[in-house]
C-alpha cells in the first residue's frame, strides 16, 4: 500500500485489551475533538514561532533554506 493510501482508507476495527501490552494499534484512541484540537495548536504555536524568527532574519537566501529544510523534515516525519 502506498505511504498516502491510508488517507483514503476506512479504518479497520481494533480490538481493546485490559491490562495487558499492546501496540498502539490496540489501544483505545483518545477523544478525537480534543486531541485534534491540540495537534492544531501545537501546529499553530510552532508556525509564530517561525514567522517570528523570520521577522530577524535579514538574508532571504537564509529564509528559503531553512524553509526548504524544513518541508522535507516535516515531510518525512508526518509520512515517514
Amino acid at each position: 500500500m502506498p505511504k498516502a493510501a491510508f488517507l483514503w482508507t476506512k479504518p479497520q476495527a481494533a480490538t481493546y485489551t485490559e491490562g495487558k501490552e499492546s501496540c498502539c494499534c490496540t489501544e483505545k484512541p483518545l477523544e478525537s475533538k480534543w486531541s485534534m484540537k491540540k495537534i492544531c495548536g501545537f501546529a499553530m504555536f510552532w508556525v509564530a514561532v517561525g514567522m517570528l524568527i523570520m521577522l530577524f532574519l535579514e538574508s532571504v537566501w537564509i529564509a528559503v533554506a531553512i524553509i526548504c529544510i524544513l518541508l522535507i523534515l516535516g515531510y518525512n516525519l508526518f509520512c515517514g
